[in-house]
């Protein structure tokens, strides 16, 4: 379950290359922070230009799970890790 994350938590966002299906609802959601490149995958830009929960609504949204969040320690919290 992610609606448990602390948002606040939020210290680093990195794009999965290889999932990016280029649809856009992260730029749709924070396009202050995400953009599409010249091949259409989304980039992160500076994520302190939004606040974490934008950041986590935006991860939420991508339908390929391509937006992976990390907290300070580098621990990822976004999508979560079973185990």
């Amino acid at each position: 379950m992610t609606d448990h994350i602390d948002s606040n938590r939020i210290a680093k966002v990195e794009i999965d290359r290889n999932k990016c299906l280029s649809n856009g609802y992260c730029v749709d959601i924070a396009e202050e922070v995400f953009s599409l490149d010249d091949d259409f995958i989304s980039i992160v830009g500076d994520i302190s230009k939004t606040d974490g929960a934008t950041l986590l609504e935006a991860a939420k949204a991508c339908p390929s799970v391509a937006i992976i969040v990390k907290d300070s320690d580098g621990k990822q919290i976004y999508p979560e890790v079973e185990g």
